[in-house]
């Protein structure tokens, strides 16, 4: 606390010499002090254990049981094997399923019937029951839309193609 005080005394000394001095003049005395302080910032250096910014995957499910999807919808991403496909959808190489065809989303939980290749399959010859999750969609029906023709040209068809 002493070295604020001399710092300020002496400052106050200044001005009053200065003042005696130049005591006709209406000017401001400029006082010059060199203050010595630390650092305010860390030196520059490598940074570590910082927060990625690196975007998440949304992997989750995008379609809910009993919703309409399109062809060509993702329904699924996920890592890994979860949720298997079933009639009418398909995978990709990251395990997104998708919509194969337009229909009616059913998840359900089905006995699993592996390849001959799987490692699963000799325990599933052994006895073993496996029930996994599968995504299923039921197509919606077609209905048929027909162009009508007109009278003349089918008599005229038949005509041409009877003679």
């Amino acid at each position: 606390m002493a070295a604020p005080l001399s710092f300020a005394r002496a400052i106050s000394n200044k001005i009053l010499q200065f003042s005696k001095t130049y005591s006709g003049r209406n000017v401001l005395p400029c006082v010059v002090c060199e203050v010595t302080r630390g650092k305010k910032t860390k030196s520059g250096g490598s940074t570590r254990n910082q927060k990625t910014k690196t975007a998440g995957k949304h992997r989750r499910p995008w379609k809910k049981d009993g919703e309409f999807v399109y062809k060509g919808d993702v329904i699924h991403t996920q890592y890994g094997l979860q949720y298997y496909p079933g009639e009418n959808v398909g995978i990709q190489r990251n395990n997104t399923l998708f919509a194969l065809t337009d229909g009616i989303l059913c998840i359900s939980s089905e006995k699993l019937q592996p390849y001959p290749d799987s490692p699963l399959y000799q325990r599933v010859k052994d006895g073993l029951n496996i029930y996994k999750n599968f995504y299923n969609i039921f197509p919606t029906p077609v209905h048929a839309k027909f162009k009508l023709v007109s009278e003349t040209s089918n008599v005229k068809d038949l005509e041409s193609g009877g003679q």
